[in-house]
């Protein structure tokens, strides 16, 4: 791993999340902000800072943090997002997985679950869009802001989802009606030649995401917190 790399992801990642809440509220606005966190967990180390940055804006009152997904298949990234949850004292925050994994770790996800405190079921953990669903049918109408810092796996199933017992709205519409806006960490989309890494990777569902989200997206270019060289 670059730890060169890894600073400046990390750097990027803490402030995407301040810069969607940023726009998102006004400096006398007094709710906190309802926010999922979508993110590809122990790819980097800006996902780490991400989750960090966002409890601690919910220690002093200005994030709700509903629920974490992840969007990699790392079988101990649902663990270690536990961890750091429990940490910070929020045990009880819904975790869900993307619709695959494998038994592929990563150095400080797995350090994580094997070294802290955790009590995530690693074998039991939901799927994100089952997690994502239940939240939105829970929340009020155009009150929950979505925050990726990583692959779009998870929203582009979401966007997919059919009626269930959850909810007789597709996923869509269930978005459309209860999702105020998305902060993404979008690279370069759509006009750079790199479009970055996190609309690289599993690309159908990228596009998918871009093509089908109801409603408005905050695209954060990758240089936002990079180093100048």
């Amino acid at each position: 791993m670059n730890l060169e790399f890894s600073k400046s992801a990390a750097i990027f990642g803490s402030l995407t999340v301040t810069l969607f809440l940023l726009a998102s509220t006004s400096v006398n606005a007094a709710p906190p902000v309802k926010i999922i966190l979508d993110t590809d967990f122990g790819d980097d180390g800006d996902d780490l800072a991400a989750l960090a940055a966002l409890h601690h804006l919910a220690d002093i009152g200005e994030v709700e943090l509903l629920a974490v997904g992840q969007s990699n298949s790392r079988w101990d990234a649902p663990g270690a997002i536990d961890v750091i949850n429990t940490y910070y004292g929020r045990p009880d925050i819904p975790i869900g997985q993307v619709g695959h994994k494998t038994h592929e770790g990563d150095q400080y996800s797995s350090f994580l679950v094997e070294n802290y405190k955790y009590e995530l079921d690693l074998q039991n953990v939901p799927s994100a869009v089952d997690v994502y669903r239940r939240l939105l049918v829970d929340s009020p109408d155009n009150s929950v802001t979505f925050s990726c810092v990583g692959y779009k796996q998870n929203l582009a199933e979401l966007l997919r989802s059919q009626p269930d017992e959850i909810s007789p709205l597709k996923g869509v519409e269930l978005v459309k009606k209860k999702v105020k806006f998305m902060s993404d960490m979008g690279g370069g989309y759509p006009t750079a030649i790199d479009k970055g890494c996190n609309f690289k990777k599993h690309s159908k569902h990228a596009k998918y995401f871009v093509d089908y989200w109801p409603t408005p997206i905050i695209l954060y270019w990758h240089p936002v917190g990079s180093r100048t060289r």
